[in-house]
């Protein structure tokens, strides 16, 4: 009897210490650091919120205007009100600049900038099409926008000092 207490003990023991290890590594209140960076919202999970960004497109050194109300509260996720047509209010944490700019009736990619009015300007040559996020340049909109981003799309043959200048206009 007294060996089959001392297994329980032991057991029980046992059994409290992995719940405590366990509570450890999974309760960002613990006393153990948690890496921001492996914690991943998933999007059922997604918290509503607002806070802005602010974005501009050149073409060939022209800022193009967002003030027709067809670019205005497309998505409940992010969207540009009448108010301000160069900041973008996001609702939906996790949400990309490419989800933004999909919910939008003209189409960018890496190799093309297609606007509201079907105008197509895709890479040639001379010219491309740029992206620069918080002043660098990125290759993908495939990244959640956060708050205070500014984000820079550039389509023509611009040098550093021309991507410097439109850089410039979002701050």
């Amino acid at each position: 009897m007294t060996k089959q207490l001392a297994i329980i003990l032991l057991l029980t023991l046992f059994l409290a210490s992995c719940t405590k290890n366990f509570n450890q590594s999974t309760n960002p209140d613990s006393n153990k650091p948690v890496d921001q960076n492996l914690l991943v919202a998933s999007p059922s999970a997604a918290q509503p919120l607002e806070f802005n960004a602010k974005f501009a497109i050149y073409t060939d050194s022209l800022k193009r205007s967002f003030t027709k109300s067809m670019y205005h509260n497309l998505s409940k996720d992010a969207y540009i009100s009448p108010k301000d047509v160069e900041t973008v209010i996001v609702n939906r944490n996790g949400t990309t600049w490419q989800e933004f700019f999909d919910s939008l009736p003209l189409q960018i990619t890496t190799a093309c900038l297609v606007t509201g009015d079907d105008e197509r300007l895709c890479n040639t040559a001379n010219k491309s099409v740029k992206f620069y996020l918080n002043d660098q340049r990125i290759y993908s909109l495939e990244i959640a926008i956060k708050p205070d981003d500014r984000l820079l799309i550039s389509y023509g043959a611009e040098q550093a000092k021309e991507i410097d200048k439109q850089l410039n206009t979002l701050k």
